[in-house]
């Protein structure tokens, strides 16, 4: 296959650990053991929670994780990334012997990455928090000094569910599918649409679960083509992270995983106007973050 040519010239090194393994039945059966490990490892959660807390309790504790409605749910749920992290990992050392900083790229240039990203677009979102308060459907939540001793848990917990969609969907999936194909239809493409379809839910979503999917798909495109440029994951886990801050801990969604946040938004699901609205300015706001990630590295 010919080398990527400019702008994705970092690419080519991205990819390398990726050739000699890069058959599709590898890959496939790499995304078997991951969802399968992952599968298992949560229901040995939730079973445990039946037997150490009871029915009554555990199912109280499991509808809190899956709405998002406290703090503590939140922080759960994030943390529920991890079997599906070391699922992934043991089908990259299974399938393709290697391990996980194979997938990242060079590790001090990922964090120098990460940093120059995530840390800029964190300060611009708490610069502009008070525009969002300026829309009435924004209310508040929670105070600081109630979110400050969740807040440790949260930065984990973020990095933890960031980095594991970051390193499955960009590292991963853009790895092995370039390491075969030179089109960006596949190896950039391919795994935008799997990560906006990861992210249908017509329960939490309503009449707008088919714009949240194009736009996480977009989402996908911005985090590839960051990836593509740099040779490294780094500037997209930082753009993953700082969105997800912004969504998670400044304003959220009201019953809807909002549990966590200063301010929540009153939207309705079934309010396709609203919903479109606020998808809208979820869309302008990640092209801004997109290009500022691009201006400070200079890419």
């Amino acid at each position: 296959m010919p080398p990527f040519r400019a702008p994705y010239l970092a690419l080519n090194s991205f990819v390398a650990p990726a050739r000699p393994r890069a058959e599709l039945w590898r890959t496939l059966c790499g995304l078997a053991i991951t969802a399968v490990f992952g599968f298992l490892a949560i229901q040995a959660v939730l079973i445990s929670l039946v037997v150490s807390l009871g029915p009554v309790q555990a199912r109280s504790t499991i509808g809190d994780v899956a709405t998002g409605a406290t703090p503590q749910g939140v922080v759960e749920l994030l943390f529920l990334y991890l079997p599906l992290l070391l699922g992934l990992l043991l089908g990259l050392a299974l399938m393709m012997r290697r391990g996980l900083f194979s997938l990242i790229g060079p590790p001090r240039t990922a964090i120098h990455n990460f940093l120059w990203t995530a840390l800029p677009l964190c300060a611009l979102w708490v610069i502009l928090l008070p525009l969002s308060l300026l829309d009435g459907a924004v209310t508040a939540h929670l105070s600081f000094w109630q979110q400050l001793p969740w807040l440790p848990f949260a930065v984990v917990g973020l990095l933890l569910q960031t980095g594991t969609e970051e390193v499955m969907f960009r590292g991963y999936l853009q790895q092995q599918l370039a390491a075969r194909f030179s089109s960006r239809l596949v190896w950039m493409a391919v795994p935008a649409l799997l990560f906006g379809f990861a992210h249908y839910s017509s329960m939490q979503y309503g009449l707008v679960a088919g714009l949240v999917v194009l736009w996480s798909a977009l989402f996908g495109l911005a985090a590839a083509d960051l990836t593509a440029r740099t040779g490294n994951l780094g500037a997209a886990i930082g753009l993953h992270f700082a969105n997800n801050t912004s969504a998670i801990l400044l304003v959220g969604i009201s019953g809807n995983f909002g549990g966590l946040a200063l301010y929540n938004a009153q939207v309705d699901p079934s309010d396709f106007t609203s919903g479109l609205m606020f998808l809208a300015i979820d869309t302008m706001t990640l092209a801004v973050s997109w290009l500022a990630a691009r201006l400070i590295l200079r890419v």
